[in-house]
């Protein structure tokens, strides 16, 4: 290759990587100030919008309605979207969630359910000196109080850290965690830590654990982070506000050590509108755990995900989209506009040791200060973040029209309710799902224990199962294939648990044939793990199993498959060790409908598989 020809091709070579980034970086709308409903002359901060894009969480900073009063303190708010697509007034979220001086929601599960907040406290709801985490949960009698969240090891990775994150992901089980790093100018590492649950066939009630955490004094962070952060990184004030701010704070917390345990103030506003779908925001309820069914867990020892844990840069506020691969962080590595700005990278793997070439994302999402706690609902089409530009205060939270490149993959959102299919009544109960292909567990939820409420999101490319779970019952599946799914989906299908009682005819609605044949499919796998858990788990109870079709056809033949079907289901149930005695099988072919055989809806409903109950 001449000279010549290899100017002209680093001459495109160039060209290219700079319209790329030009495509990258004028790919979004301007910001847009979500107004004085949610802003005020104060400073918001740390936004976490739900998954439906329906409520918003944040702290706001030394405001007058703040429990501990506007000075030096941070509380949490809650905003709802009204029915004109315009925010609402925010209204403080009162105790259990503000306890003390400085107080954050990290984290807000998929179905709302479930919530992190920031420190340990002691068996009243009030804040101790420990550091750590907690998690408040819905129950019968309103919330929880907070629970320590228990991660194996994070004392001893913790320590000497000086601020800390915790965001859980959308599939329930999965937890990124970024910590500052003492021996590396307190820049900080991204790790990954995943729940311990038992077998998703086997639920039981949450059992609170006590976490131990060193003494600390509470301390305000970056924008209301997991642990104390240094506050010059506080979002969006002027210099020489963060330098008088850092020494004041600096010098209140060697003389006063810890603030907490300060009394919750009666506020005007203490209640949360459309407490209806949040719960009581004032109260605690009980302070026990009611009825709310949720897998046995403890979280695994973080571990550091190689590269966003890069001695000499800085990485934190992680925030993983609902398609469990986009990661959306702050970061000040080269390229970046200002001290820190957010970047964007995708998973490449299961491993989460691979991922893409992180990509800063432009001059309309980051500034020339510290760009920090950027966040998404499920659909991804509008980001919601801090910003210090022609605002109500020193920082006030906004939402920027995202364009597809800067987008997470696309995911379904199902919500509906949670019912006892003999009573119709809503009930607690675990939410599961799967890929049927793998029998893998995909990710867990809660259904609200008062209304039977759930909600998960499912990203597309993937043939699903999902069901609730809760002692006592077995639950009748759902299917849901998105293998060729492509765009952003919501989903109403309400689930059904059904009391084991004997006479009480059960569908195996995750029993899958090809046309016209008696092989089980892979698919069945999970359903029929189920099945063989509950007689194993009640080695007195023995079942009747019934095949059925629709009438398409000759009714011989029917006869005829729907017996080697039930048959099918019975050889998978003794080859996983029970005996044949204990299952009775017997096909009835299209003699006993459920619904009607003139729509497709209907035929599909009548093929099926049942077990009864026959002895208890």
């Amino acid at each position: 290759m001449g000279l010549n020809e290899s100017t002209i091709m680093h001459k495109c070579i160039v060209f290219l990587v700079l319209v790329g980034c030009q495509a990258i970086t004028a790919q979004n709308a301007k910001p847009i100030n979500l107004g004085a409903k949610v802003n005020t002359v104060s400073s918001e901060l740390h936004p976490l919008i739900t998954a439906d894009g329906k409520k918003m969480f944040f702290v706001r900073d030394n405001y007058i309605g703040n429990t501990s009063g506007a000075d030096d303190s941070q509380d949490g708010y809650l905003c709802l979207l009204g029915a004109n697509g315009e925010w609402q007034d925010a209204s403080n979220l009162g105790k259990p969630f503000n306890s003390g001086k400085y107080n954050s929601i990290e984290s807000v599960s998929v179905d709302q359910n479930s919530f992190i907040i920031r420190g340990l406290f002691d068996s009243t709801g009030n804040r101790t000196k420990k550091g750590g985490f907690s998690y408040i949960v819905k129950t019968e009698q309103g919330f929880s109080l907070p629970t320590p969240v228990t991660i194996k090891n994070y004392n001893i990775l913790s320590s000497g850290a000086k601020y800390s994150n915790i965001t859980l992901c959308a599939d329930g089980k999965t937890m990124l965690v970024s910590l500052s790093d003492p021996l590396d100018k307190m820049k900080g590492n991204i790790y990954v830590s995943f729940k311990n649950i038992s077998p998703v066939n086997k639920t039981e009630f949450i059992e609170e654990r006590t976490a131990t955490g060193k003494e600390e004094a509470e301390v305000s962070d970056l924008g209301a982070s997991g642990g104390s952060a240094p506050e010059e990184k506080k979002h969006k004030f002027s210099l020489a506000d963060l330098k008088k701010k850092s020494k004041r704070n600096n010098k209140e917390e060697l003389n006063s050590g810890s603030n907490s345990n300060v009394a919750n103030k009666s506020l005007p506003n203490n209640s949360t509108p459309g407490a209806e779908s949040f719960g009581n925001t004032g109260s605690a309820g009980s302070g026990n755990n009611g009825n709310l069914v949720v897998p046995k867990f403890e979280w695994s020892e973080p571990k550091p995900i190689k590269v966003f844990a890069v001695k000499g840069i800085d990485e934190g506020t992680p925030y993983l989209a609902a398609d469990m691969k986009t990661l959306y962080f702050s970061s000040d590595r080269i390229g970046s506009i200002g001290d820190n700005d957010i970047w964007m990278s995708v998973r490449l793997d299961d491993s989460w040791q691979n991922w893409s070439e992180p990509v800063n994302l432009g001059p309309e999402i980051n500034t020339t200060g510290w760009d920090a706690y950027y966040t998404l609902d499920a659909k991804g089409e509008y980001a919601y973040m801090v910003s210090n530009q022609d605002g109500f205060g020193k920082g006030d939270i906004v939402k920027v029209q995202l364009k597809e490149v800067l987008r997470p993959k696309p995911v379904v959102l199902i919500k509906g309710k949670v019912y006892n299919d003999l009573t119709k009544k809503p009930m607690a109960a675990s939410i599961i799902y799967e890929n049927l292909v793998t029998n893998e567990n995909i990710g867990i939820a809660n259904a609200n224990p008062q209304t039977g409420e759930y909600q998960i999101a499912l990203p597309c490319g993937i043939n699903y199962g999902f069901l609730a779970a809760a002692p006592g019952f077995f639950s009748l599946s759902n299917s849901l294939d998105l293998l060729k799914q492509n765009e952003y989906t919501e989903i109403v299908r309400d689930l059904y648990l059904s009391p084991i009682e004997i006479g009480k005819a059960i569908s195996l609605n995750n029993i899958f044939f090809d046309f016209g044949k008696a092989s089980l499919r892979p698919e069945s796998a999970g359903e029929i793990e189920r099945l063989a858990d509950l007689l194993i788990r009640n080695p007195s109870i023995e079942i009747a199993l019934s095949g059925h079709t629709d009438n398409i056809g000759n009714e011989k033949s029917n006869l005829s498959l729907s017996t080697e079907r039930v048959n099918a289901v019975k050889k998978a149930l003794v080859d996983k060790g029970l005996k044949e005695t204990r299952i009775n099988a017997q096909g009835f072919g299209s003699a006993k409908p459920v619904a009607t055989n003139t729509t497709d809806e209907g035929r599909q409903r009548n093929r099926r598989v049942e077990f009864t109950v026959v002895k208890q």
